[in-house]
């Protein structure tokens, strides 16, 4: 056993995190790289074009030093015949074993994830408490890595300024992807290049001008430059294991809540195959209130929906994700006895008075845990809090951007904060769908309407004095749950309003279905 330098330790570190390196899980290709010859995105990886700009290098030698402050040279390092090598062996010359990262990515050990090689064949002799001296050496050494690539994450998107141009094709850049500047466009085509392995050749001497206009003229070219501005292909690996992980569980695998009121059984049920058809591209879009209530009902049988799943590359935007969510809430409306039984101008009725307040709390829950400045839909679509509104992107975004803030400073902060759990969203969504306050409904609906909505409010309380011991505090939280319907309304309604003036002043094309919920509120509700 010997003693590593901090130094030697920082330098290794580094190195792994900045150079791109065989581990990474690709094929590699074994056509060789010319100046205009095929390109895969195996043999952009080996080629040294995947640099970094001196502020992320700067920034990832501060954050090392943060991490191994104070304890990396007592850390100890089991025998070996050499030093690692520069060369990191391709994924064919790889240990089979590997171990598992805080933030998700799997390492081999000794590849280009690990600071410290497994010893050679001839040197495969060292005793079992050798052995867990390196693993336990390895999964520290991922853990610190681990730290280090969030908080450079978190550090580079605190220094993100919505508009600044991409560093690919100087298109307006919609975030940080893949540790780079880059527009939707970019993030998308490298998404796709890399994880389905796409080999383009170019047609000219293989240094083509990547620009906004140019940008699809040259898939090599533009590969090539995706690389060069330091887009990270490991990226991918993290963003597949944490939809992978989301996806269990919504799917009841971890992380789920349970109870044995019957009632909240029903929703969560309900609420797997809500998720099913929100993430389905082949859930139908309903085109007017008519088609999406009178429709085929779809929500208990969503097998053939969970076969067409969205993949990395589709994307929708903003228009298409509210009718989707709105489309989805009329099936799961239409998925409830009570709501069945009612006549079908009440349920009209109901669904349009209570549509749009779904809509926004939907919008809310389903944004990654982490985040309390922007709305993220299930796609990866995102829109921010803060947005520079210049001439170009207020053409792009008016009458968008104020009904996204509205949603994260009502709705989604509070949440986070209270730290609402699942039963308690799922509880709050009925509620707030079932409202008997709309004064268009019949008598007989309105007390239906109204049996069901104290039902649900039953079940939210003796939820909570079982999870609470203490009376008063349960009550408090009973409140504070509740409250949340002023602010969910509130919003709701400044986003019809923001509809019918984009309608009017043709700022942007709205889905039918939104633009008809948002125009009929006003007869349904109040007159």
């Amino acid at each position: 056993m010997f003693i590593v330098s901090p130094s030697l330790t920082v330098s290794i570190i580094l190195r792994s995190l900045i150079l791109p390196s065989g581990g990474l899980s690709l094929p590699h290709s074994s056509s060789r790289m010319g100046p205009g010859g095929p390109l895969s995105p195996s043999s952009l990886i080996s080629h040294p074009l995947h640099t970094l700009d001196q502020n992320t290098i700067a920034l990832q030698t501060q954050s090392l030093s943060s991490v191994l402050e104070g304890g990396v040279g007592g850390v100890s390092m089991p025998p070996s015949t050499s030093c690692p090598s520069a060369t990191t062996p391709s994924p064919s010359q790889q240990p089979n074993s590997a171990h598992s990262n805080e933030d998700g990515t799997s390492t081999p050990i000794g590849g280009a994830g690990s600071a410290f090689h497994t010893p050679h064949s001839s040197s495969r002799h060292h005793h079992a408490d050798d052995d867990d001296d390196m693993q336990v050496y390895s999964r520290s050494e991922q853990d610190s890595r681990g730290a280090v690539r969030l908080r450079i994450k978190q550090e580079r998107l605190k220094t993100f300024i919505p508009g600044t141009p991409c560093r690919v094709c100087g298109d307006s850049a919609s975030g940080i992807h893949y540790n780079v500047e880059s527009c939707n466009g970019c993030k998308t085509f490298f998404r796709r290049v890399v994880m389905e392995n796409r080999t383009y050749s170019c047609k000219e001497s293989g240094h083509c001008d990547i620009n906004k206009d140019r940008r699809c003229s040259c898939r090599h070219c533009r590969f090539k430059k995706c690389l060069r501005v330091g887009m990270d292909v490991t990226e991918l690996n993290v963003e597949q294991r944490r939809k992978r992980k989301a996806r269990m569980i919504y799917d009841g695998a971890e992380g789920s809540e349970e109870s044995e009121d019957p009632l909240i059984k029903l929703l969560m049920g309900k609420e797997l195959k809500f998720y099913t058809l929100l993430t389905s591209l082949s859930t139908p879009l309903h085109e007017s209130i008519d088609t999406a209530l009178h429709s085929d009902k779809i929500f208990n049988d969503v097998s053939m929906y969970s076969k067409a799943p969205m993949g990395p590359s589709d994307q929708h935007n903003f228009s298409t994700w509210r009718a989707k969510i709105l489309s989805t809430i009329a099936e799961w409306a239409k998925s409830f006895e009570v709501f069945c039984r009612l006549k079908p101008e009440d349920q009209y009725r109901l669904y349009t008075h209570s549509a749009f307040a779904n809509l926004c709390l939907c919008e809310a829950w389903y944004t990654p845990a982490k985040y309390t400045d922007r709305i993220v839909f299930p796609d990866g679509l995102v829109g921010y809090r803060n947005v520079a509104m210049g001439a170009e992107s207020l053409k792009d975004r008016s009458g968008l951007m104020p009904t996204v803030v509205a949603v994260i400073n009502s709705i989604l902060v509070p949440i986070r904060r209270m730290q609402m759990t699942r039963i308690e969203y799922l509880l709050l969504q009925a509620i707030v769908f079932f409202d008997p306050d709309c004064v268009t409904l019949s008598e007989s609906a309105r007390n239906v309407i109204g049996a069901k909505r104290k039902r649900l409010l039953s079940s939210l309380k003796n939820y909570l004095d079982r999870k609470s011991a203490d009376p008063i505090e349960s009550s408090c939280r009973y409140g504070a749950l509740l409250l949340r319907l002023t602010n969910v309304q509130k919003v709701a309604a400044y986003k019809r309003d923001t509809m019918s003036t984009i309608d009017t002043f043709r700022l942007m094309s709205p889905h039918p279905l939104t633009m008809e919920l948002a125009s009929k509120y006003a007869n349904i509700s109040f007159f």
